[in-house]
């Protein structure tokens, strides 16, 4: 999956979040305009970032490490990564991307926004799609996309409702 980390003290999480959707859609015109020679010039520099090596140990551990914490032992994973990405045509990188970021995104792409509001952005929250912290135990009953059964430690529960 993909993560947008923004933070701002200067903007509130609503606007911030409207504007990572412009630039997703406006990045979706600019690899539309681009030409194919330079779509090539971003993948051989995509490609060559890929084939770097770690600049330090503690990289090369980081990296072998998430492979292991995620279960999936894929050591060589920036080589498979490599030759994917070079047979990756343009007009199939648009076609996915218009999958996974476009207006028509609902088939291929799900999302999960999570705000953190500053008190001074407290006339921000205002949405139908916004959590306050009082609602963070209603917060699985209230939507409808937990598949598996999950049970808040005692912990979390005395930490949200402040004991």
């Amino acid at each position: 999956g993909f993560c947008f980390v923004v933070v701002s003290s200067k903007f509130g999480p609503l606007h911030i979040e409207e504007r990572v959707d412009t630039f997703l859609s406006d990045f979706s015109k600019t690899l539309a305009d681009m030409s194919a020679a330079e779509y090539q010039q971003h993948v051989k520099s995509a490609v060559e970032a890929k084939h770097q090596q770690d600049q330090t140990l503690t990289e090369e551990t980081e990296r072998h490490w998430d492979q292991i914490s995620m279960g999936r032992y894929n050591f060589f994973q920036r080589n498979h990564h490599v030759v994917e990405m070079s047979k990756l045509e343009k007009q199939t990188f648009l076609d996915w991307y218009a999958k996974h970021f476009g207006q028509e995104s609902s088939e291929g792409g799900r999302r999960l926004t999570v705000r953190i509001f500053n008190p001074d952005h407290k006339d921000c929250v205002a949405d139908d799609r916004s959590y306050s912290d009082g609602d963070l135990l209603n917060f699985r009953e209230e939507v409808d996309v937990f598949t598996k059964t999950f049970k808040t430690p005692q912990s979390v529960a005395k930490l949200v409702k402040g004991e």
